[in-house]
């Protein structure tokens, strides 16, 4: 019977950058869950856990700096910032 279930499996991903964006949170924990498992084994129990997590009104006032370089395209960095944004609204 123990040959049926998957033996504990662990794995982490990062986030590029601090987000509250469910899309983009659901979408690397999704990532990672089919990373790590088996598609022929059950599962018994998954346990999710986020690490420094912090308050978005401390995150306000922190001043982020960022290194600008020539390979990032940071009209798509813009887009996608806009984006969160947008569905930051109507998660509210």
């Amino acid at each position: 019977m123990g040959g049926k279930y998957q033996n504990m499996l662990t794995g982490t991903i990062n986030l590029d950058h601090k987000t509250s964006s469910a899309k983009i949170i659901i979408t690397n924990a999704t990532t990672l869950y089919e990373r790590i498992i088996n598609n022929k084994l059950l599962i018994r129990r998954i346990t999710i856990t986020a690490c420094n997590v912090v308050n978005e009104a401390i995150t306000k006032k922190e001043k982020n700096y960022e290194q600008i370089d020539l390979f990032t395209d940071y009209k798509e960095v813009s887009k996608n910032k806009e984006k969160e944004q947008k569905e930051k609204e109507l998660q509210k």
